[in-house]
């Protein structure tokens, strides 16, 4: 399993948590995807920071527009499949440089 960096401050702007970006299939909130992309987070932080999110975004109803078109549920499974999609990467690069070390030993 990957593991990421310990210790990583990250910091959502309560006035920003609505922004939103597109996929092919829908409008996602932006601030999941973006942290999926973080090699520096292991899924534990991004789950972790899944569950901040959602209650923030509760919190914030009513003080901001959030926009309804947005998905939840969607921007999860983006999120997932950019996960998956890192996890074989780096499974992948581990197994290629254990390969590589053995043939040279």
């Amino acid at each position: 399993m990957w593991q990421g960096i310990r210790h990583i401050n990250y910091t959502i702007p309560l006035d920003k948590i609505a922004v939103t970006g597109t996929s092919k299939h829908a409008i996602l909130y932006g601030w999941l995807i973006e942290i999926a992309n973080d090699t520096r987070l292991s899924d534990e932080d991004i789950y972790s920071l899944n569950t901040a999110f959602v209650y923030a975004l509760d919190f914030m109803l009513g003080k901001l527009e959030i926009p309804q078109y947005a998905l939840l549920a969607e921007t999860f499974k983006e999120q997932q499949r950019i996960l998956n999609e890192r996890d074989t990467i780096i499974h992948h690069t581990t197994v290629e440089t254990n390969t590589a070390i053995k043939k040279a030993v």
